[in-house]
């Protein structure tokens, strides 16, 4: 049985983990040059995700968060927080 409540928060995953990957990234005081060169995510890519045109995979938002001084944690914790769960 799926629960419609958690299917509409989870539609809204890409965008949210946008935000939350261009707000890290721009803490942390990285361009999407720099934030490409520490992760070895080609720079257009970045730029997808960070549009919330592409929904990376685990491996790559450890990546993000470690380039961020961040531990995937407290990028999972935000995404939580933003989606309500």
């Amino acid at each position: 049985m799926t629960d419609p409540a958690l299917e509409r928060k989870l539609s809204g995953l890409p965008h949210v983990v946008a935000f939350v990957a261009c707000r890290m990234r721009v803490a942390a005081g990285l361009s999407q040059r720099v934030m490409a060169e520490r992760t070895g995510i080609h720079r257009p890519i970045i730029a997808r995700i960070e549009a919330g045109r592409h929904l990376p995979r685990l491996i790559t938002l450890r990546r993000y968060a470690k380039a961020c001084g961040a531990p995937i944690t407290d990028f999972a914790a935000a995404i939580d927080a933003h989606l309500g769960l």
